[in-house]
């Protein structure tokens, strides 16, 4: 007995790092996928139910997303310092309880006849319950993070437990689209979110036997016991980080980039439903096979990304894929076949994994280690507010001033979908060539990050006190 034990024991450990990670995992795992399957259905569901032939659906089905960015553009930047304050376990368990309750709730009005409520009360319903279930996982992921830190010593294996987690939610997007499509189209709406509901409840199972030493925290991250102090410091602080920010180039540059990537993808992520009906002809039950490649590329992009920067370096590693991408967009645009528009969505998602691999120790280069999280909060809301204008530009123009639009333009035959594409296209291209010029040419020397730095020792000789 003790010896099975033993040996299940080191089987963890090879695999799962320790037990306790493992369980963080499961839940995790179970959790992501439940997501991964309610995000799918509710597109589908609008696009095919709520808003089926209705000339205002690409909208319909863009306001899912605008709720979601909405919840990590306001709360984003704010939730992480105070996840920071509060217990990690006690903070994670509150809300999944509480995602486990919207999310049941949402299933018990889905068992109403959809035509006893009105559509406008529906979307409404859709809405609230996505904001607030983004707005409970602004919490949720920080704890996650920092509790991943308690209960994983070492570098080497918290490097482990990191990627782990990175590559099962890339998993998750290529299990859960493909697997909501049927739920949905067999056995209805219901079942689908009653799938998500029961994974909130599972992870907050696990998560309650996840062992966690509560660690001494230094003084600057301790609770403030005055609210105006409180916020004072919150404020003070957020405007450190926006000054260290603004004095490298590099980040700036990033910013401008990732913006314009943000624009011009966000278009293909509101109307990609559309894309299949219309202009590929396919059956809507395939639209989850397009996360389905887009998580397999993703996880590809994400395993070539080492090889790409050793060859290419971090500048050019971090502008020539976006570059390349929107060449690739602009091809996607232009099918009409579904099978071919899969490949192409793998290949920009791998491109996309090489450059959101690279992303993170570009931005740890950067950026003076003690002013980190603050720099990657203008990173998160500014994303958060690009995506959300594309959204609601491009689902407004489908919707309404391109809804019967078809033209030539350049000798091809466009319809309102493809045109939007094409121009999310070449925002992309933009974005890659504009990386491509203004990035510093000194990026993978100290010396291209150094402004950064020094403003933070300015920063910091400010704060020193004067001495008597």
């Amino acid at each position: 007995m003790t010896r099975s034990a033993g040996a299940t024991g080191g089987f963890i450990e090879r695999r799962l790092v320790n037990r306790d990670f493992a369980r963080l995992w499961t839940g995790g795992a179970v959790s992501g996928l439940g997501d991964a399957v309610f995000d799918t259905t509710v597109l589908l569901w609008i696009a095919t139910v709520l808003a089926h032939g209705r000339s205002w659906g690409p909208a319909a089905v863009s306001g899912v997303m605008l709720a979601a960015g909405l919840a990590v553009a306001v709360v984003g930047p704010i939730a992480g310092v105070f996840a920071d304050r509060w217990e990690w376990r006690a903070t994670m368990l509150r809300t999944e309880a509480i995602r486990a309750v919207l999310a049941g709730a949402l299933t018990a009005v889905s068992l109403l006849p959809t035509r006893d409520l009105p559509v406008g009360a529906w979307l409404a319903l859709v809405y609230g319950v996505v904001l607030a279930l983004n707005v409970a996982g602004q919490f949720f992921n920080p704890s996650r993070f920092a509790m991943i830190s308690q209960i994983v010593p070492g570098d080497e294996d918290r490097a482990k437990a990191v990627g782990l987690s990175q590559g099962t939610y890339a998993a998750t997007l290529m299990i859960g689209p493909p697997l909501a499509a049927p739920l949905l189209f067999t056995v209805g709406f219901q079942w689908a979110l009653l799938f998500n509901a029961a994974s909130y409840v599972f992870s907050y199972w696990v998560i309650r036997s996840v062992r966690v030493e509560r660690a001494a925290r230094p003084p600057e991250q301790a609770p403030q016991t005055t609210p105006v102090s409180g916020l004072r410091s919150l404020g003070r602080d957020l405007l450190d980080g926006l000054r260290v920010f603004a004095h490298s180039r590099f980040l700036v540059t990033l910013l401008v980039m990732v913006v314009i990537l943000t624009v011009g993808t966000g278009a293909l992520n509101g109307l990609d439903v559309y894309f299949v009906t219309e202009n590929l002809h396919a059956d809507p039950h395939l639209y989850g096979l397009l996360s389905m490649a887009d998580g397999t590329g993703a996880v590809l992009g994400a395993l070539a990304a080492g090889a790409v920067v050793e060859r290419l370096g971090i500048r050019r590693s971090t502008w020539l894929p976006l570059f390349l991408g929107g060449l690739v967009i602009l091809l996607y645009a232009r099918q009409t076949r579904f099978w071919s528009a899969l490949l192409l969505v793998a290949l920009v998602a791998c491109l996309a994994g090489i450059v959101n691999t690279v992303f993170s120790p570009a931005v740890m280069k950067a950026a003076p280690k003690e002013y980190l999280g603050r720099v990657v909060q203008v990173f998160n809301p500014a994303m958060s507010l690009a995506s959300m204008l594309s959204l609601a530009v491009s689902g407004w123009l489908a919707s309404t001033v391109l809804v019967h639009y078809h033209g030539e333009i350049g000798g091809l035959h466009m319809g309102r979908i493809d045109l939007i594409f094409t121009a999310g296209a070449a925002l992309v291209t933009l974005g890659g060539a504009y990386g491509g010029i203004f990035l510093p040419r000194d990026a993978e020397s100290p010396r291209g990050v150094s402004s950064g730095r020094a403003a933070s020792r300015r920063l910091r000789r400010a704060e020193a006190p004067t001495p008597r």
